[in-house]
């Protein structure tokens, strides 16, 4: 009967073993994703844009994003409206949405809305410009990066 407290000895060590390896395994394990895949971590960078607008039809062009220094809860778009570089409109983020409060850029009146994916790879925004001329320039635009 010696052999019983040997054995259940032996038992309780091999269970020990056996858990010990497996919580060194999990040590190895990643606990994130953001290394394993390759999607933006920001909005900030160059977009490609597609725009359709009431007025001018279907147009191409790049729009450049970045944070305001000032307040990281707000992007300026730069060429806005395909209006050229320096000519920016600011937006606020708010987690997947964007709200373009009305503003002038070089003359235009602007306000609109949008949403961003949740991989950061679209926007997808409708606004208004208004130039003056009594016409309100209805458009949409899709930003792809």
């Amino acid at each position: 009967m010696w052999y019983r407290k040997y054995f259940k000895k032996l038992f309780s060590l091999r269970i020990a073993v056996i858990f010990l390896s497996g919580m060194t395994f999990l040590l190895f394990i990643p606990t994130g994703c953001e290394y394993l895949n390759d999607e933006p971590e920001t909005l900030e960078g160059t977009w490609h844009c597609i725009e359709n607008s009431s007025i001018y039809g279907s147009q191409a062009y790049e729009v450049n994003i970045s944070y305001l220094k000032t307040d990281s809860s707000q992007i300026g778009i730069n060429n806005f409206y395909n209006l050229g570089s320096g000519k920016r409109a600011v937006a606020n983020v708010d987690i997947w949405n964007l709200k373009i409060f009305s503003q002038a850029i070089d003359g235009f009146g602007v306000s609109g809305n949008g949403t961003i994916s949740g991989d950061l790879r679209m926007i997808t925004l409708t606004y208004q410009v208004d130039d003056g001329s009594g016409t309100t320039d209805q458009v949409s635009a899709t930003y792809e990066k």
